[in-house]
């Protein structure tokens, strides 16, 4: 018997092992994808979920943006659920106490699925209320509702009876001028975990002041949105992609709408309206107006230039289209991937202010 003839009973055994371990693989990762299409989180999501070790996407704060309350640290907490609790003056001081960020089940409430209540005081000087403010709360696992001396001021995700998770997406909302005072403020925040870790588990938490000129209107928070095959218009929130928002693995045509009213501005004078990003293409109208495009709006987009969801949108308009009662329509298309305006800013500002700032 040859020298090659003795290898080839154990080249012959080490194949089979190999392909018994391809094999194996294979029935592991089939279902976790098939899973996965369904679920839309990611195969390792749920092979770290598994570990009790899921890692969670980290975000950079607008390098134009900059913290003037941190949030992190000790927050009220109560499982359960009742409206009453969003108020400015209830009496949270019977509640646990909870380290944010971190999740619920490490600190006392271990199995615990379901609605739970946050609550947190903070102090704003005259100085701060100056500027235009935002409240970062990093990523929640599920979803959540946010309140701000009693008022809401965003959400992201949906709670039962139309559960939706979005334990992925960051969480900045705007805080409107006339809600914020000098003083005593209290963020709410009500939360809801279907299974597994719950909680605001992300980071860079706390209140956020913009070197973006003040708006003269925001428009992040509450839009009204339908896809193409829909005449109906539901709410949503800006920025977010609508994949976490009801609309998994769609893609094509949407329809943004946001009203707003009257702006104290001068006749013909210059405004920018501010988009922030948007994945992938859009075309804007104002009071039935063309304002701006980008893209073409078709999947030949994707070929002629796939960087559009990267550019920041910046449409010049005068303020000769603006009426007592306006409405902003959007018209994007997404050719594969997320999609919708997914960054903001989002607001309208005078032109020479956000000139004066670039100078």
């Amino acid at each position: 018997m040859t020298s090659n003839e003795l290898h080839l009973p154990m080249q012959s055994h080490r194949a089979k092992r190999n392909l018994i371990a391809v094999l194996v693989g294979l029935a592991i990762i089939i279902p976790l994808a098939s899973f996965n299409a369904i679920n839309n989180k990611g195969i390792f999501f749920y092979l770290n979920k598994a570990k009790n070790k899921e890692t969670f996407s980290t975000f950079k704060i607008d390098e134009g943006s900059k913290q003037i309350v941190a949030l992190d640290g000790i927050w009220h907490f109560s499982v359960g659920d009742d409206m009453a609790w969003a108020a400015e003056d209830f009496d949270d001081s019977e509640w646990a106490e909870v380290e944010v960020p971190g999740r619920w089940e490490w600190q006392g409430f271990k199995g615990y699925d379901g609605f739970a209540w946050y609550r947190k005081e903070l102090t704003l000087s005259a100085a701060d209320l100056k500027r235009t403010l935002s409240l970062s709360l990093g990523t929640i696992d599920d979803a959540d509702e946010a309140f701000l001396n009693g008022q809401k001021v965003g959400g992201m995700g949906g709670v039962p009876p139309t559960y939706i998770s979005a334990w992925n997406q960051r969480r900045d909302y705007p805080l409107p001028a006339e809600l914020l005072r000098e003083g005593k403020n209290v963020i709410a925040l009500r939360v809801y975990d279907a299974q597994q870790g719950g909680g605001i588990v992300g980071e860079h938490i706390g209140i956020y002041a913009s070197n973006m000129p003040r708006p003269l209107v925001s428009l992040q928070g509450e839009w009204q949105f339908r896809v193409d095959e829909s005449k109906d218009f539901h709410s949503i929130q800006v920025p977010g992609v609508w994949e976490q928002q009801g609309y998994g693995d769609y893609d094509g045509m949407a329809y943004y709408r946001k009203s707003f009213g009257a702006l104290d501005v001068e006749p013909d004078e210059k405004l920018v309206l501010l988009l922030g990003k948007i994945d992938d293409t859009e075309e804007v109208t104002l009071n039935g107006e063309f304002i701006g495009r980008t893209g073409s709006l078709s999947k030949i987009d994707k070929k002629r230039d796939s960087h559009y969801f990267k550019l920041m949108r910046r449409y010049e308009f005068s303020s000769s289209l603006l009426k007592e009662e306006n409405v902003l329509d959007l018209r994007v298309f997404d050719h594969g991937g997320e999609g919708g305006i997914y960054q903001g800013p989002v607001a309208i500002v005078r032109k020479k202010d956000l000139q004066d700032l670039e100078k």
